[in-house]
């Protein structure tokens, strides 16, 4: 088994090496590492290699390995990348514009409760300023006698009484502490905005190291990495869609 593995890996190698679309991520020295491993291993397959042991093969096919794979992997990325940031970019396009909704809405909210309170605050002075005219009203009917009044009038009223007339309880409805927001809170706004700047932050700067390397170098920008901030990002876009779903 370990020496069709090793036959079949070394074949391929073999298609590789001459595959120009694969050697651009190789550089020279490691293709010319590659060339020879793959000629050595081929000639050793066909001779001494027919009585190895298993960890000879498995030795062989280590180092060739370890030049090819990483390869390989540098190619994918670098097939993978674009339509990876372009689904980032999407995303943050899409932040955006959920973001400039949130901001709205939020100063929607806070102006009409500023409304609301303003109008309520006159409605109050209003009815002090009435109230007040009216005791003042009532105390100089009181300090001007009637000559029809009946002078045992006082002597009838029952000092314990608690008729309104004399007792008045006042209670007055709770105001409110804050605005009511109709669908997203500031702390909502707060959340998607600092995710949407940290991943903009990041992609700003890593696309600008990847574009100074070449297709041989390790990538400064992986796919990994990308969909882990589109992750990240898409989450919070998913938990703010359904507030407004909700």
């Amino acid at each position: 088994e370990s020496l069709n593995e090793l036959e079949a890996f070394t074949y391929r190698s073999r298609d590789l090496v001459d595959d120009d679309d694969f050697v651009k991520f190789l550089k020279q020295d490691q293709l010319t590492v590659l060339k020879q491993k793959v000629a050595d291993t081929s000639d050793w397959l066909h001779g001494d290699g027919s009585d190895a042991k298993t960890a000879d093969f498995q030795e062989r096919l280590k180092s060739l390995k370890d030049l090819i794979n990483p390869a390989l992997k540098r190619r994918k990325e670098s097939a993978s990348r674009p339509a990876r940031l372009q689904a980032l970019q999407d995303s943050l396009k899409n932040a955006q514009a959920l973001i400039d909704i949130m901001e709205r809405q939020i100063k929607q909210d806070e102006a009409d409760y500023s409304s609301s309170t303003l109008a309520a605050s006159s409605s109050a002075s209003s009815t002090d300023e009435s109230a007040a005219s009216s005791t003042s009203t009532e105390a100089a009917a009181s300090e001007s006698p009637s000559s029809s009044a009946d002078p045992l009038e006082d002597l009838e009223e029952d000092p314990y009484s608690t008729s309104s007339s004399k007792t008045s309880t006042t209670t007055s409805s709770p105001k409110p502490t804050g605005p009511t927001y109709s669908i997203f809170q500031p702390s909502d706004l707060t959340t998607a905005t600092n995710t949407y700047e940290s991943t903009k932050a990041w992609l700003d700067t890593h696309p600008a190291e990847q574009d100074k390397l070449t297709e041989s170098d390790e990538p400064a920008l992986s796919v990994s990495e990308i969909d882990t901030w589109n992750r990240e990002l898409e989450r919070i876009l998913r938990r703010m869609y359904q507030k407004i779903t909700a």
